[in-house]
């Protein structure tokens, strides 16, 4: 059967919720497996309220009691029996049966929800209990099994955080978040408890079993109070062991007296006790060696087993570590394939979304191509119809100018044979033909004179650059023989430098021995490395005897240390024990007489017998107080009605005749008190002892079975009064009763109220009294735990000693330390003398070594030196030559540079003037200019620049100059004509050309009938239309653009997000029947779930 291993009762109100378990554990176990525990609660502490909570999760709903009254309701009603439903909650951790250590947890949050609304006729003042089965019981259960290796810790289940209970839907996602099965059902929490072993019927048993106590109450019946219970159980008890182990009679009084004849000689005993602490505390300083090694040993032995224990631990720890860590893994690794299936949905996902995209942008670039097509059309017929009426205006602006062009002409045809001008123009027009066939003639000249001078040109630049290039050339390398000559001056001028330098250093040895002077320095070389050697070997010898030093030195400096830290710890041992012994001292001082200080074990004990003498006397003092506050408590409990009953007797027994008779009967007193004075006077002296009795009916009386009231022991004797005989006056007592005050209180009602008041003061006073000589015991009871602390423990006097031990031992320790310290004084000097001699040798062999090698180096140079004096010799040489060279080059290069300047200002000056000649001519001959520069081949020719190529035909141009001034003084007006005549053709020309453009064959086209005016109205606003369907056809165009740009776009992501997916090793799906928007809000949900498990399986996997 499972074991309960652990139970969490959380925000429990029972008591009419005035008491509750706010977040309480009870563990049952032994921190490695369940076990039987115990808990102990005073009388009404809420034993019942904790089974009955337990058992909501075993049978849930169940009530409690000796008659089941106890309902699970009644939870949920508060003092006023309001009913105010709230949430708690109970946990039970089991211990399954098996080895492999599995737990199960079984978990309730329970309330109540009233479904039926209460009757409000009745009104808010009483809810009874059967109301409360209008409340019905709402619960949620929840499951999880743990396996053996599994953490399984109740407090982290977040049931009570800032001061509130958790509520049932809060606490539902944590709980399925970390596994637990949660659930509503009571059918299936049953079939799920019984799947573990855990029975109904056992624990049906348990209930019956603490249903009333488990039978203790009957067991107890008749021995209520102290002497009753010691005379029927406890002595009998004790009696019959004792007769059936040593068959003895008389046992337990034999017993009592031995008992008594030791606490006779208690104070004997004490005496020997104390003087056998005092010899102890005399022999103790000869046991503190002996004593110091057993703590040694102690110390060491527990070292040990703390040590194994330790290992132990570790190992199993370890073992779980590594199983928790597999499990971890094998997590990780799951949610590792989990998150790269997330992963290729993610990524898929993009892909979706692409070829989502790109289904769109095909369908959208369809209907923008099929919108563009439409505009060209559009823009097609508005530009042919905008070139028909262009063509058009042209035809009419042509033929308009066509008639003017005509009108002109036969105007200058009338002025020219009215004028005379005829024969001038004839004669002009032989002259210029005259003049064109010279000018072609002297053209050509022209042009030959030029090309014969560009090719001249040519071959003095190239002459002049190849000189240049030749310069440059001798240059460079002048200057890379310069820059040999500097390098090999250097080299020759360091040397010298050096040799200067090393003269000085080494004297003139050096320039006819220096083989000899290098072996001479090598010698002394060797002769230093045999002194280091030694020198090496001594401080080595030195640094031994410094380690022995330093090593003897840490181990002192250590002693030092911890006897300093000793001695530290002891004196605030003992400044920590004086504020402790002197506040002893003062409360000691308050109890007992004659307390001195310092305080020593043996005065400790004998202050420990003094106290407990008192608390002995404290504690009869109380139980005194106990007997009398017991006396007047049942005084005070008897008297709670309106007359004074005068003992426990007279109530039981009119309570027993009601009990088992149910006839009227009145309690004396009571029947006095409803008397007059005078009546009441007459009673009393006729029956003195009415008080002390009880009143019933004669007739009644006769009528019982008087043997059913002789069923119990009457320890005192109660008068039963007939009412029909107490008015007989031939009554006559034959004994005499003493009246003390208790006359008064049956004649005096206010006496009585009084009486009762002064009563319930006193058992305050009581109380009071008692709880302050309970506070007293229990100040007396920690003294003597304290004093037993400081027996137990070293007082100051030992500090004391132990303090003055030790520091004479640190005093001897810092001697020895200051020997040793002198000693690495002395060493360290020896050392640094050693060690500056090694240094001086040293750095001796380093000189002597550079030396060396300087020497050596210089040896080698010397050789290199002579070398470079004959090559700088020959460098030198062959500048000279160079430069030589180079300035006859210049000389050569500046007739050059010379030649051209003079050729180029005589080729201008030429030029110049032949152009202001063909300025005069080009009048009469429009084609007339200066020849063009053109390429020309190189040529060594001088050039022939004649000035007299243009004298024959600037005769002919200085007579049409003559003639063309006699015309334009004869006919003004017709020039006039002219002019307009030759703009006219000029417009017609380009007229001509755009129509030409338009139409190759628009001289038979038809001339438009319309004006002008109208045509270009036409043509303006056919302009604007066509304009605007451009506008529309850029625009749709551009549409098209940005959806081929865009589907391009998309099928390149789409590209992309495919070859992103394929990089998963899995191929792309479309997913075109999802919906995408959906399926990305469970992708980073899954996603965001996966990697939280798997952060906690990593943090998990690192702790």
């Amino acid at each position: 059967m499972p074991k309960i291993h652990r139970i969490r009762i959380v925000g429990l109100k029972y008591d009419g919720m005035q008491k509750q378990y706010k977040d309480t554990t009870f563990n049952f176990h032994n921190e490695e497996t369940s076990t039987n525990g115990l808990i102990a609660m005073m009388n009404g502490g809420g034993k019942g309220v904790f089974l009955q909570t337990i058992f909501q999760i075993l049978k849930p709903g169940t009530s409690w009691g000796k008659q089941n009254n106890r309902y699970y309701q009644q939870f949920f009603f508060n003092n006023k029996e309001q009913f105010i439903p709230y949430t708690f909650h109970v946990l039970i951790q089991w211990e399954l049966d098996g080895s492999d250590s599995r737990h199960l947890v079984t978990g309730g949050m329970f309330s109540a929800e009233q479904r039926i609304s209460m009757n409000e006729e009745s009104g808010n003042e009483s809810k009874t209990l059967e109301q409360e089965a209008k409340i019905l019981p709402n619960i949620t259960f929840y499951t999880r099994e743990f396996e053996g290796k599994e953490e399984v810790s109740l407090e982290h289940i977040p049931l009570y955080e800032n001061d509130e209970v958790a509520e049932t839907e809060s606490l539902k996602d944590y709980l399925k978040w970390n596994g637990y099965d949660v659930y509503r059902d009571t059918k299936k929490h049953y079939r799920i408890l019984d799947t573990y072993g855990i029975n109904r019927k056992d624990w049906d048993i348990m209930k019956d079993i603490n249903k009333d106590e488990g039978g203790v109450g009957k067991y107890f019946e008749g021995s209520e109070d102290d002497h009753s219970l010691f005379q029927k159980r406890i002595i009998p008890t004790i009696s019959q062991v004792l007769h059936r182990t040593e068959h003895h009679k008389d046992d337990l009084v034999e017993i009592f007296k031995s008992q008594a004849s030791i606490a006779k000689d208690l104070p004997v005993l004490l005496k020997r006790e104390q003087a056998h602490k005092e010899f102890l505390e005399d022999i103790v300083p000869f046991e503190e060696n002996l004593a110091k090694g057993a703590a040694h040993k102690e110390i060491v032995n527990g070292s040990i087993k703390v040590g194994r224990q330790l290992l132990g631990a570790l190992e199993h720890l370890k073992q779980s570590e590594v199983e928790t860590l597999l499990t971890l893994e094998k997590d990780i690794e799951r949610l590792t394939i989990t998150q790269a299936d997330l992963r290729f949905q993610k990524e898929n996902l993009d892909y979706a979304k692409a070829h989502r995209e790109v289904l769109d942008w095909e369908k959208k670039l369809v209907e923008e191509r099929n919108k563009h097509t439409s505009s060209q059309a559009i823009v097609q017929e508005k530009q042919e119809r905008k070139e028909l009426l262009a063509f058009h205006a042209l035809l009419k602006e042509w033929s308009e100018n066509e008639q003017s062009i005509r009108t002109l002409a036969q105007q200058i045809t009338t002025l020219e044979q009215n004028s005379g001008l005829e024969q001038v123009n004839q004669r002009m027009d032989e002259i210029k033909k005259e003049t064109k066939k010279q000018w072609e003639h002297s053209y050509l000249s022209l042009q030959e004179a030029v090309k014969l001078y560009l090719g001249y040109q040519k071959f003095l630049k190239k002459k002049g650059n190849e000189l240049t290039q030749q310069d440059k050339q001798k240059t460079k390398e002048i200057a890379q023989l310069s820059s040999e000559i500097d390098f090999l001056y250097t080299q020759i001028h360091t040397f010298e430098s050096k040799e200067e330098a090393l003269i000085k250093e080494f004297g003139d040895r050096i320039t006819y021995d220096l083989k000899g002077f290098i072996q001479f320095l090598s010698k002394q070389i060797d002769d230093k490395k045999a002194l280091l050697e030694e020198l090496q070997a001594k401080e080595k010898e030195s640094s031994g005897r410094q380690n022995q030093l330093a090593t003897l030195h840490g181990t002192l400096g250590q002693s030092i240390q911890f006897s300093e830290e000793k001695c530290g710890e002891l004196k605030a041992a003992i400044e920590e024990q004086k504020p402790k012994e002197t506040k002893l001292l003062d409360r000691l001082h308050g109890l007992l007489d004659d307390v001195t200080a310092p305080f020593t074990h043996a005065l400790l004990s004998k202050y420990a017998i003094q106290i407990e003498e008192v608390l002995v006397n404290n504690r009869e003092q109380g139980e005194q107080i106990k007997k009398d506050l017991w006396e007047i408590q049942l005084d005070h409990s008897l008297n709670d009605e309106h007359f004074w009953i005068p003992n426990k007797d007279v109530k039981e027994l009119k309570e027993w005749i009601d009990e088992k008779t149910g006839i009227d009967v009145f309690y004396g007193t009571q029947f006095l008190q409803s008397l007059r004075a005078e009546e009441m006077t007459n009673h009393l002296m006729a029956n003195p002892l009415l008080p002390y009795g009880v009143v019933v009916s004669g007739q009644q009386w006769q009528k019982i079975n008087q043997q059913i009231l002789s069923g119990r022991m009457f320890k005192s004797p109660v008068p039963i009064f007939m009412r029909e005989e107490m008015n007989s006056k031939n009554q006559s007592p034959s004994y005499v009763i003493i009246n003390g005050t208790e006359k008064e209180l049956l004649s005096d009602k206010n006496l009585f109220i009084d009486w009762k008041i002064k009563i319930a003061k006193q058992i305050e006073e009581k109380k009071d009294t008692l709880i302050e000589i309970e506070k007293t015991e229990t100040s007396l009871r920690q003294i003597l735990k304290e004093i037993d602390r400081f027996i137990s423990s070293e007082l100051c006097i030992d500090l004391e000693k132990s303090l003055i031990q030790e520091q004479n031992a640190l005093l001897s320790k810092k001697i020895e330390l200051q020997d040793v310290t002198t000693k690495q004084e002395k060493e360290k000097e020896l050392q640094l003398q050693l060690n500056e001699q090694r240094q001086k040798a040293i750095q001796k062999i380093d000189k002597l070594t550079r030396d060396v090698e300087t020497l050596e180096d210089f040896d080698k140079e010397k050789t290199t030196h002579l070398v470079n004096k004959q090559v700088k010799l020959e460098k030198e040489k062959q500048k000279e030559a160079l430069v030589n060279k180079q300035l006859e080059i210049g000389k050569e290069h500046e007739k050059i540079v010379e030649l051209q300047n003079q050729w180029n200002q005589t080729y201008l000056e030429w030029k110049l003037t032949n152009e202001q000649n063909i300025k005069e001519i080009a009048v009469f001959i429009e084609t007339a200019a200066f020849p063009v520069d053109e390429k020309a081949e190189q040529c060594e020719e001088v050039p022939r620049l004649s000035p007299h190529l243009l004298e024959e035909i600037n005769g002919s141009i200085r007579e049409l100059i003559q003639l063309q001034k006699s015309k334009e003084e004869q006919a003004r007006e017709l020039l006039v004509i002219q002019a307009r005549k030759e703009t006219e053709q000029k417009q017609q020309k380009k007229l001509a050309k755009k129509l030409d453009t338009l139409n190759k064959e628009w001289h038979k086209a038809p001339v438009p009938d319309e004006p002008i005016s109208i045509l270009e109205n036409m043509l303006q606003t056919a302009q604007k239309e066509a304009k605007a369907a451009e506008k529309d056809e850029r625009e749709q165009g551009t549409a098209v653009t940005v959806a081929e740009t865009s589907l391009k776009h998309a099928t390149e992501q789409r590209d992309k997000s495919g070859k992103k997916v394929a990089k998963l090793e899995k191929q792309p799906e479309e997913w075109e029947e999802l919906d995408l928007e959906l399926k990305e809000v469970e992708i980073k949900d899954q996603t965001k779930k996966t990697i939280e498990e798997k952060s906690r399986r990593k943090s998990a996997k690192k702790k």
